[in-house]
């Protein structure tokens, strides 16, 4: 967490609601104490941003008061922040266009380049074939070491996360809310087990602040932009879920669609993204072998116990002639992925 002034400073940019993400990071390498902002007019403001601010909307006595409060609430909770340009910042969320200015969260902060991190996502109302399906495909990716990053809502996201924590892995769960409270109340428990298991609770909204309508599209970015890829579980065509993907694809982030989520009526979002060419998988192992069994070499993608004798020896075969490939010097591994070396 940051420290004095820094801390003040970037909860104060925080506070600041008209500020796009962008903006805020653009302020944060501009200035560093708060005391900077306040000798700032709306026009100056305005010149910097490149854009009108409203007069109203310019009010950095109310961020600085508004900060102190936050502040205080953090030295008295077991709520932590970690903030852009820390060393424990998520790579993979930095790299995207408008990564938040920081993130409050509860839990264990992981080393998020330890590991590969999937985001699943898909319908509030999902079939139990896809509901099932989640949980299983969630699991079996955990039990692997990938990591479980979805927006705890009912129906998938809830399912994707219980699903990691039966595998024994780990999972992140990003909030469109204030990390002091749960949304939707069904998912309490299951918030309460990611806690308690060694996950993580995320959000980039300050604590005390509702579960607004707008709030849930933002935070899509930061599920998709701190994982390697997204697998969309079944989503109909109008779906939040559906954002999330094309956060993902704005980003240059892998997206594949569930396979058995396209079948029903509200899995036809998904069916659009396999039409447009989003990758389909079946299984846990479809993903593994897109990665390359991910980005250590030593990586065991092991199996879920239901393939064939056949389907084994099919997969150690295309392992040792990758293996062999990269020996003579025929690819090069980047990643965790073979490529061609011509």
């Amino acid at each position: 967490m940051a420290s004095g002034e820094v801390l003040h400073y970037i909860l104060t940019l925080n506070q600041l609601g008209f500020l796009k993400p962008a903006e805020r990071i653009l302020l944060f390498e501009l200035f560093s104490k708060v005391d900077q902002l306040t000798l700032l007019d709306v026009h100056d403001i305005g010149g910097i941003l490149r854009r009108r601010v409203n007069k109203s909307s310019w009010n950095p006595q109310k961020a600085i008061a508004d900060a102190e409060k936050i502040a205080h609430m953090l030295g008295q909770s077991s709520i932590s922040l970690v903030a852009y340009g820390d060393p424990h910042y998520p790579g993979l969320l930095k790299e995207i266009y408008d990564p938040p200015l920081l993130l409050f969260y509860r839990g264990q902060w992981p080393e998020w380049s330890s590991f590969d991190s999937l985001a699943m996502v898909g319908t509030r109302f999902p079939t139990g074939e896809a509901r099932s399906a989640a949980f299983c495909l969630a699991r079996d990716l955990a039990v692997r070491g990938v990591a479980i990053v979805s927006g705890l809502a009912k129906g998938i996201d809830k399912e994707c996360h219980e699903g990691a924590l039966s595998g024994q892995g780990f999972t992140a769960a990003v909030l469109g809310n204030g990390i002091d409270q749960i949304y939707p109340q069904v998912c309490l428990k299951t918030a309460h087990a990611i806690l308690d298991k060694g996950g993580v609770l995320v959000s980039e909204y300050a604590p005390g602040t509702p579960p607004m309508k707008h709030h849930f599209p933002a935070r899509n970015r930061i599920v998709s932009g701190l994982a390697k890829a997204t697998l969309v579980v079944q989503a109909p065509v109008r779906s939040g879920a559906l954002i999330t993907a094309d956060f993902a694809l704005d980003q240059g982030r892998d997206l594949f669609v569930y396979s058995k989520g396209m079948n029903a009526n509200n899995g036809q979002g998904g069916k659009k993204l396999a039409e447009t060419g989003a990758p389909v998988i079946d299984r846990a192992e479809d993903i593994l072998r897109k990665w390359g069994f991910g980005s250590d070499p030593t990586y065991d993608p092991g199996f879920s116990g239901s393939e064939s004798k056949e389907e084994k020896i099919h997969f150690g075969l295309e392992l040792a002639k990758a293996l062999d490939k990269e020996l003579k010097g025929q690819a090069i591994r980047h990643n965790g992925s073979l490529y061609r070396s011509e």
